[in-house]
């Protein structure tokens, strides 16, 4: 990590925003065993899984939540859930769009089912 940081510092064209995530990141022991890493760890935990996700599924009375593909991967990443993500169509400049599809730990079968059925409604064709 430290020569990460120092190519860096001495490249800021390279990598213009995030340094201090980096930096931070450096100035830990990097061993996964500091206080402030396992309390901010559960809290993502928490906040995304029973609190977030989980919360979610259960005020609707649903098994299946939607989102725009580019939305959904920072809180799937903190709870560590299951996601399916599948095309839906285009942007008007042609660029890809897509949703994911996502739901609480061990619903695979039910998201892949979700997704296929989606799929052969949304399947983007380009024209």
């Amino acid at each position: 990590m430290k020569d990460v940081v120092a190519f860096n510092a001495s490249h800021p064209e390279a990598i213009p925003y995030g340094m201090n995530l980096l930096e931070a990141a450096n100035a830990t022991k990097g061993d996964l065993s500091e206080k402030a890493y396992l309390d901010d760890r559960a809290r993502d935990l928490r906040m995304c899984r029973s609190q977030g996700i989980d919360a979610c599924l259960a005020k609707f009375g649903v098994d299946v939540l939607v989102a725009p593909m580019d939305r959904a991967a920072k809180l799937l990443g903190k709870a560590g859930y299951p996601a399916v993500s599948i095309p839906c169509g285009y942007t008007p400049s042609g660029a890809p769009v897509g949703v994911t599809f996502f739901g609480t730990a061990f619903s695979e079968p039910m998201l892949i089912q979700a997704a296929a059925n989606a799929e052969r409604v949304l399947s983007p064709t380009k024209g």
